[in-house]
């Protein structure tokens, strides 16, 4: 006999699950479980990340470097602001009786250290291009519902932060700035034209009418770690790509949203 579907996905679940706590504990983390989930003490993200400073605001508690980074979390919320900018949680922060406030493990993975690891990379370069990529287009209308196509919402989306990042100084490049299909291969080699940029591709997934947030996929992808003999607060070289495109038709860069029917 097959298993069900919801059999399979419950053993996805456990198997993702058992690979995290594993990886956690390899890369020096210490998880506590919570309710089924694994989670991390703030107090160890703040080591592992050199954070000089941990104060209280109200019901939040701020993590900082003072003037480059600051994270504000609060207990039982899944919202947490990094320099400003709002990210939602998979799990609410937990609020340990004698290890204070807790992260889960996937948010830690998946979320915080893609956004602080590339501040301590040592040789990091800085771009001054943005290759924008409004993903589908032409007959290729993605996902749709009853009022719109996902081809014409990531075109949208991709003119407006187009017009904000100019406005901010940076050289934008579209993939395309019409409703034309443009094959995966020529989105890669009008990304790898432009050096010192980066690439950002836009899609709207298929959701349910109570889905929200956003998805966000990136490469290269590195869990946080502290390999034996690295001292707590020290980061192994994460090296980028050279050429940005140049991985486009294996993964990109996703931040998109919600499509609802």
């Amino acid at each position: 006999m097959y298993p069900t579907s919801r059999t399979s996905f419950a053993a996805v679940l456990g198997i993702v699950g058992m690979f995290l706590l594993t990886l956690s504990t390899a890369f020096g983390w210490n998880p506590e479980i919570i309710n089924g989930v694994q989670y991390i003490p703030m107090s160890e993200v703040r080591t592992h990340y050199k954070l000089t400073r941990e104060r209280t605001e109200g019901r939040q508690k701020v993590y900082e470097v003072p003037e480059k980074i600051q994270i504000r979390i609060q207990a039982r919320s899944q919202e947490m602001f990094m320099n400003n900018m709002k990210f939602v949680l998979s799990y609410p922060v937990a609020d340990h009786p004698s290890k204070g406030l807790m992260v889960s493990n996937m948010d830690l993975h998946k979320i915080i250290d893609p956004v602080l690891r590339p501040t301590y990379i040592a040789n990091r370069r800085s771009f001054n291009t943005v290759v924008i990529d409004p993903g589908h287009g032409g007959h290729d209308s993605g996902t749709r519902n009853r009022i719109s196509r996902e081809a014409d919402i990531n075109l949208s989306v991709g003119k407006k932060l187009r017009d904000r990042l100019k406005a901010m100084g940076y050289q934008v490049v579209m993939t395309r700035d019409t409703d034309n299909f443009i094959a995966l291969q020529d989105r890669v080699r009008i990304a790898n034209r432009h050096n010192n940029a980066i690439f950002i591709s836009i899609h709207f997934n298929d959701g349910g009418s109570s889905a929200r947030g956003h998805f966000l996929l990136h490469v290269p992808q590195y869990p946080p770690r502290r390999p034996a003999g690295q001292r707590p607060g020290q980061h192994e070289h994460c090296p980028g790509y050279s050429r940005p495109g140049a991985h486009a038709e294996r993964t990109a860069c996703h931040q998109g949203g919600h499509f609802h029917g």
